[in-house]
């Protein structure tokens, strides 16, 4: 399988769409770049989950608690892949590793990377599962590979 410009323009759109739903406290639209079995695993925070009722209340409760951080996304590099999606109704698939920071008030406050699973549905491309991995905060310092 191949991706091609069309392809690695909704997918980049679809990573930066995740974070201004998420610092716009967009909780509709952020279901909406997902499908339903959409799963996120923040290792760091020590939470996973599934489905589009826990992303509303998971986007509304770290909009809460941050509204005024703004959030980053870099070096997207987006590739085709299968090696993630056994017996899917799925035809299409990729990746992205990236990095991603957050700002409040101007100041960076964490960073880390975000390996993310893609596919396309009928309704085009769609987050299929994230992990987001923390490498430093403001609070902690350096975080090791988790």
């Amino acid at each position: 399988m191949s991706l091609d410009g069309k392809d690695a323009t909704e997918i980049t759109n679809l990573i930066h769409r995740f974070f201004q739903c998420l610092d716009n406290g967009d909780s509709e639209g952020f279901v909406e770049l997902l499908v339903d079995e959409f799963v996120l695993e923040v290792p760091h925070r020590k939470f996973s989950g599934t489905g589009k009722d826990t992303m509303r209340l998971w986007v509304q409760n770290v909009h809460n608690r941050f509204s005024t951080a703004l959030h980053w996304e870099g070096n997207v590099v987006i590739e085709p892949s299968d090696e993630f999606v056994q017996e899917t109704k799925y035809e299409r698939f990729a990746k992205n590793t990236s990095y991603w920071k957050a700002q409040n008030g101007g100041e960076v406050v964490s960073m880390g990377r975000h390996h993310d699973q893609f596919v396309h549905t009928s309704n085009g491309w769609k987050f299929y599962k994230r992990i987001t991995t923390f490498q430093w905060t403001k609070e902690e310092g350096f975080i090791p590979s988790q």
